[in-house]
């Protein structure tokens, strides 16, 4: 008996048009390692928790502000972020190459600036 924690490690929801600001999936499924939500069109910000994650997809959403400083650092199982065609902004925060499992990184299509941080040779 699980005593109310389900075991779930991945969560795919691609293209299901759901609405409204991204779920804190992570607190509800502590087992959760791999999340696509891509294609739906969910807004708001990324959220720190999903840096615990080894994959996160959410491309082609509706996801705003920055990627927050901590948000790698927090990620040492990060292997595979994408958060391309968004509407992301600011810059790639210099904790990217804390993130020491990261083997793809996919920020395209948004309204990221500035250069690329030397943690991320």
């Amino acid at each position: 008996m699980s005593h109310g924690i389900v075991h779930t490690t991945f969560y795919f929801a691609v293209g299901q048009e759901l609405v409204g600001s991204l779920p804190s999936l992570t607190s509800n499924f502590p087992f959760l390692t791999s999340v696509n939500l891509s294609f739906t069109r969910f807004r708001g910000t990324l959220p720190m928790d999903y840096s615990r994650l080894e994959n996160l997809e959410l491309q082609y959403n509706q996801i705003t502000g920055a990627i927050h400083f901590g948000f790698f650092a927090n990620a040492p199982s990060l292997r595979q972020l994408n958060i391309g065609s968004n509407i992301i902004v600011g810059t790639i925060p210099s904790d990217v190459g804390m993130a020491s499992n990261m083997q793809y990184l996919y920020i395209f299509e948004n309204l990221l600036g500035g250069q690329l941080p030397l943690s991320i040779y």
